[in-house]
């Protein structure tokens, strides 16, 4: 087992289909707020999505239900234009979908966007025997901000590994965009704060973009079996801290 922690890594380098609801303006709003979805109805179905898409673009926060939730759909999250930043706040919510086996879980089941391409994602591709993820007290978001795309875990504990007790080969990846030359005016980095406990099999840390961060600040990240960083990168391991105003 491999553990990251407190330090920073900076890389050099570098068609979703539309499904479920969408959020319908940046406002903020409880997740179960039926009239804050278009069409108006709550997104709980295995094969749906949530989907944060232009129209939702703004600053806002998203309250999650509070106690066990086991909404099953999968998240799309578009933080495509400047000056966008929506947190996502269950500090009182167990997030735990259940086992699937379906098309739309084999995939992504958790992926950000920015105007270039992923900036984050969660994959499951080789690994559907259980329970996609776990998130106990999560707060977090995304964000696009002077040409810098993320996503920052801020509290809480994110199981991507053994959700059910038995370990599974589920990726998290970090700028995951196929095109070098779209890639190439962007810049993504995803954070663990200070009191995050977050856990994979796998994290891949891709030089697509023009720099690519992960930046453990204080939490700590726990890769159970590999941590890969593309063959003729750039890149080092250095203590440090974030240099945004998030």
């Amino acid at each position: 087992m491999k553990r990251i922690a407190f330090f920073s890594l900076v890389m050099l380098g570098g068609a979703f289909a539309a499904l479920g609801n969408q959020w319908a303006a940046p406002v903020s709003g409880a997740f179960n707020d039926a009239t804050k979805w278009n069409p108006e109805a709550v997104p709980d179905t295995v094969n749906g999505q949530a989907w944060w898409y232009n129209a939702a673009q703004g600053k806002y926060t998203v309250t999650l239900p509070e106690g066990t939730w086991t909404n099953p759909v999968a998240w799309r999250v578009d933080a495509n234009t400047d000056g966008t930043e929506i947190t996502f706040c269950g500090s009182n919510t167990v997030w735990a979908p259940p086992t699937y086996a379906t098309a739309i879980y084999q995939g992504e089941p958790f992926a950000f966007y920015d105007q270039y391409s992923h900036f984050f994602s969660f994959e499951m591709y080789n690994d559907t025997r259980g329970a996609p993820f776990k998130f106990t007290n999560p707060v977090f978001h995304a964000y696009n901000q002077d040409g810098v795309a993320g996503i920052i875990f801020h509290s809480g504990e994110f199981n991507f590994h053994d959700p059910s007790g038995t370990a599974h080969n589920y990726d998290w990846t970090v700028s995951h965009g196929n095109d070098a030359a779209t890639l190439a005016g962007a810049v993504h980095r995803v954070e663990v704060r200070n009191g995050v406990t977050a856990k994979v099999a796998n994290i891949n840390v891709r030089s697509r973009a023009a720099r690519t961060e992960l930046v453990v600040d204080g939490g700590v990240l726990t890769a159970a079996a590999n941590l890969n960083i593309p063959s003729g990168a750039g890149g080092g391991f250095t203590y440090g801290s974030r240099r945004d105003g998030h």
